[in-house]
């Protein structure tokens, strides 16, 4: 899951550093390419992407060019500002890779819905499950040790980046990346031989 979000999160930052603003992160525009046994993670869905205009006071986010409760993209991926018809920047991206992070590790999402208005009032209304709380309530095998402990250090990273009012997010993808970075372990195990 952390691999998958930092390609993401590197292509990201390159878009926004371009002034271009993705709106469709989801599993289905997250390719795995597996070439000469090498494994590559690319970002496709740029279809609904805008550019960040440009004024003399620097880039202008976005206003959604669609009425309010009237969204582009997937209900179940969206953020609240696209739901709510607010000005877009990078964060509004941030949001759906907490999305994307969570159902990568969960295998769903932290909001319960069936129909897409109800996909969107949990974007603007419902306080997301904890992803800490959702993977030990799972019902699965219990964690490892490394396992629980990388849960327990990615759950507060998620849920910020799940965080209704993009003031209270990480503030770009780089810096959601360098907190995923500091989930990981400083020196990572060698392979046990079989």
């Amino acid at each position: 899951a952390v691999e998958i979000g930092l390609a993401v999160l590197s292509a990201l930052a390159e878009a926004h550093a371009l002034g271009v603003i993705h709106r469709a992160i989801k599993p289905a525009n997250v390719l795995v390419i597996e070439q000469g046994g090498a494994r590559g993670i690319k970002l496709g869905g740029f279809g609904i992407a805008k550019v960040v205009r440009e004024s003399a006071d620097g880039p202008t986010p976005l206003a959604m060019p669609t009425a309010l409760g009237e969204a582009l993209g997937t209900p179940r991926y969206l953020s609240p500002e696209m739901v709510l018809g607010q000005p877009l920047d990078g964060r509004s991206d941030v949001y759906q890779v907490g999305l994307l992070l969570f159902e990568l590790v969960t295998g769903r999402s932290p909001f319960t819905a069936r129909t897409p208005p109800a996909w969107m009032q949990a974007h603007t209304t419902t306080a997301p499950e904890i992803l800490e709380h959702a993977v030990t309530a799972r019902g699965a095998a219990p964690l490892a040790t490394e396992e629980r402990a990388l849960v327990g250090k990615l759950s507060p990273v998620v849920a910020r980046a799940l965080r209704k009012r993009p003031a209270e997010r990480w503030p770009s993808a780089a810096a959601l990346a360098e907190a995923l970075e500091a989930c990981l372990p400083r020196e990572r195990p060698a392979p046990q031989p079989a």
